[in-house]
């Protein structure tokens, strides 16, 4: 496919959580799981500091080793910290 990685890296560049709006974040109230990958080489690793600062009840885990998508690349520990998260134990350790 002629022009696919150029195209993919135009459309990723063009899109940006800025974009969004990061202070649109601060008012999701659910309680949150962000899994990020440290290798993650097509979002980086900056803007995990602002989810951190700017989403109430978050809890972010790094996922070591990893890029883009540790849920392909690591299901199993993905599924771990999934099954965790959705546990009623652990929301309470987060709000509490």
């Amino acid at each position: 496919m002629a022009n696919w990685s150029q195209a993919l890296i135009t459309f990723t560049k063009s899109s940006s959580y800025s974009d969004f709006g990061f202070n649109k974040l601060a008012e999701i109230q659910q309680q949150n799981l962000i899994l990020w990958a440290d290798k993650n080489k097509i979002l980086g690793t900056k803007d995990t500091r602002i989810f951190k600062l700017a989403i109430p009840h978050i809890q972010l885990i790094w996922i070591a080793d990893y890029g883009h998508v540790p849920n392909l690349e690591q299901p199993q520990v993905t599924a771990q910290y999934i099954l965790k998260f959705s546990s009623t134990e652990y929301h309470y350790s987060i709000l509490n």
